[in-house]
């Protein structure tokens, strides 16, 4: 009896604290992720080499691929290590962009650029950006975070793509 209240309490305290949640990952493109609250992953897409696409719409891409409004995307790819720096690989993959902010940073204990961007697709359509350059010995894994740049929930979408970021895992 004992034992079952104090198990009881516990499955009742952690509950509460949020411990008892299980966290749904998702693996693919030679990660391991946890997936955010409110996301969820596309398992057609999912595969060893990539890409591993999470989405906060279900999917439901707007005609022509555009994210809806109010949607954002998280995908993840993998690429064979480039030759040369990463911050040269960086400014020619976005030669494009308007990039705000370039800072080394760490994604599942490993070393990260992460970089911060506009991309302008004509007047009426414009995503911020946020992208994690993670080289893990021949690959550079990529991890992006896009959504409109007038997103007013843009800063919830970063923090939950930080938090993602710093549980990846590298198998």
């Amino acid at each position: 009896m004992r034992i079952a209240l104090t198990s009881a309490v516990w499955l009742l305290l952690a509950a509460t604290l949020g411990l008892a949640q299980a966290q749904t990952r998702a693996e693919g493109a030679g990660v391991s992720l946890v997936i955010p609250e409110g996301w969820a992953a596309d398992p057609a897409l999912a595969t060893e080499t990539g890409p591993l696409v999470l989405t906060n719409f279900r999917g439901r891409y707007d005609r022509g691929g555009i994210l809806p409004r109010g949607g954002a995307e998280i995908e993840v790819t993998r690429i064979d290590l480039p030759p040369g720096t990463l911050r040269d690989y960086v400014r020619q993959e976005l030669i494009d962009a308007v990039i705000e902010t370039m800072a080394e940073r760490t994604a599942g204990g490993a070393a990260a650029l992460r970089v911060i961007y506009r991309d302008s697709f004509g007047p009426s359509l414009t995503y911020a950006n946020v992208t994690y350059y993670v080289p893990h010995g021949r690959v550079l894994h990529k991890f992006y975070l896009t959504a409109h740049a007038d997103d007013v929930r843009w800063m919830s979408y970063v923090a939950a793509f930080d938090r993602l970021l710093a549980e990846a895992r590298f198998p």
